[in-house]
């Protein structure tokens, strides 16, 4: 009897094994590009970071992913070869039911509609410990992963080089900010700032022009 039991829990244990291996081979990859930068924009960003990796993702392809689920989704993040994390999402809806963006154009006052979620919170999976933020839109990211005790951020290239690199980003740790940076960073108060409401609210100058 107790050879029995032995056995059903091999089984049993061989069946899990089997069944995770199953989801992390079959999990939804996402693999950044890897940029080389001039110069002068290396120069940039070595002035606010001592390491950082910047890189290209297929953004619409990525939105759109994230956005098929229903809610939750789970996949593989892959910048570079050091940093790549098996995560778990799910959508962090903050918005109240009737939110609804106004802007004053001026010489008129334009009402947008709650769009569809833009913003997300997860858990490092496969065998990492650690959480993750995100903001993701058609034309915009913007995250944090925690993982044992480093704070990674994502943060839009155009926001330090300017409107020549949109649609890139950039990759650092929070211990890897130089010089007088390293006392404190924006991009972590943007972020939960951008945890809040749309990206729109953001684009809108000035922001006492803007009601939700």
């Amino acid at each position: 009897m107790e050879t029995k039991t032995m056995m059903m829990v091999g089984r049993f244990f061989c069946l899990l094994t089997f069944l995770w291996h199953t989801a992390t081979v079959n999990a939804q990859v996402f693999e950044a590009n890897i940029l080389t930068l001039n110069t002068s924009e290396e120069r940039l960003l070595r002035g606010q970071y001592d390491n950082f990796t910047a890189f290209d993702l297929d953004l619409q392809s990525f939105n759109t992913f994230l956005k098929s689920a229903n809610g939750r989704q789970s996949f593989e993040l892959r910048i570079g070869t050091n940093d790549v994390w098996q995560m778990r999402l799910d959508e962090n809806e903050v918005r109240s039911p009737n939110y609804k963006l106004t802007v004053d154009y001026g010489n008129q006052m334009v009402e947008y509609p709650r769009g569809a979620c833009d913003t997300y919170k997860g858990q490092l999976t496969g065998g990492d410990v650690g959480t993750v933020r995100i903001y993701v839109s058609e034309y915009r990211m913007r995250g944090m992963i925690r993982q044992n005790g480093r704070i990674y951020e994502i943060t839009p290239l155009d926001d330090i080089l300017g409107p020549t690199r949109a649609g890139s980003w950039v990759l650092t740790r929070r211990e890897d900010l130089s010089g007088s940076n390293a006392n404190g960073n924006c991009s972590a108060s943007w972020l939960e700032i951008a945890l809040e409401a749309d990206y729109a609210f953001y684009l809108q100058e000035p922001m006492n022009n803007v009601a939700s």
